[in-house]
């Protein structure tokens, strides 16, 4: 039985395509614990700014994830796909 405190989904967004193929290849490498390769899905989704111009939104979503074993981890692999300053 999994003891972890919440099961949820976890979907967030980056900018470009290589801060999502970032993160991607960093998600299989750490392997996040209990979080099976077809939990993770990826698209991209064209939004429009205050100009009505188009733009690409690269999005991730873990589904089912086990919070209290991975949250931390999945935080730490997505700040290493953030934009450095």
């Amino acid at each position: 039985m999994d003891q972890s405190v919440c099961h949820s989904t976890l979907k967030f967004s980056f900018k470009t395509q290589e801060q999502a193929t970032k993160f991607i290849k960093l998600f299989f490498k750490h392997h996040v614990n209990h979080v099976p390769a077809d939990n993770l899905f990826y698209e991209v989704v064209t939004e429009f700014d205050e100009r009505g111009l188009p733009y690409d939104v690269y999005i991730i979503t873990v589904d089912d994830i086990h919070w209290a074993n991975n949250l931390i981890k999945i935080a730490k692999l997505i700040k290493k796909c953030d934009f450095k300053e």
